[in-house]
């Protein structure tokens, strides 16, 4: 199994990948699945999904991943469709650490943020706590006033994300 430092390393040369790659939309996908990035991006998603259990930075990049799938198309994000069974996975670790109070206020602000598309939970309204979390007004803004760029910069296309808002600069 990779290391997350490792997996963000991959990702960010799949990003580097990404942001060369010229031509239409069409064009765009074409050559990113003909390159391999979305089995290889689906392959991270497995690997952060099969640390979520023990790791909740390994969680906040799978859960992650997954709304950055179903928000941005594949030729920008390189991702497009992810093994069922590491979503599935992921949303249960999402649930058991929501359960059992193993969550930081990182993470319940991204979840409270990834709530306003609220697809990307429908598919699991079987798991209490995620739902029963999504109900509740949360306290503290959505988005924190401020985040450590710096410690963004190294944990992969979610870093990259959040180090995009402008918000934060």
């Amino acid at each position: 199994m990779r290391t997350l430092e490792e997996l963000a390393e991959k990702e960010q040369y799949l990003l580097s990948n990404i942001d060369s790659v010229q031509g239409t939309m069409e064009e765009k996908y074409h050559l990113l699945k003909e390159a391999g990035v979305f089995d290889q991006f689906k392959n991270i998603h497995v690997h952060y999904a099969a640390m979520c259990g023990k790791d909740l930075e390994a969680l906040k990049r799978a859960v992650f991943l997954m709304w950055y799938s179903r928000v941005e198309p594949a030729f920008l994000s390189g991702i497009n469709e992810l093994d069922l069974d590491s979503v599935s996975k992921t949303m249960e670790s999402l649930n058991d650490c929501l359960k059992n109070s193993i969550i930081d206020s990182e993470l319940e602000w991204m979840i409270n943020y990834y709530s306003n598309w609220g697809y990307l939970f429908e598919d699991f309204k079987h798991l209490d706590s995620i739902n029963e979390f999504l109900l509740k007004e949360p306290e503290e803004s959505k988005l924190p006033l401020s985040i450590n760029q710096d410690i963004m910069k190294n944990r992969g296309q979610m870093g990259r994300y959040w180090n995009s808002l402008n918000r934060f600069e």
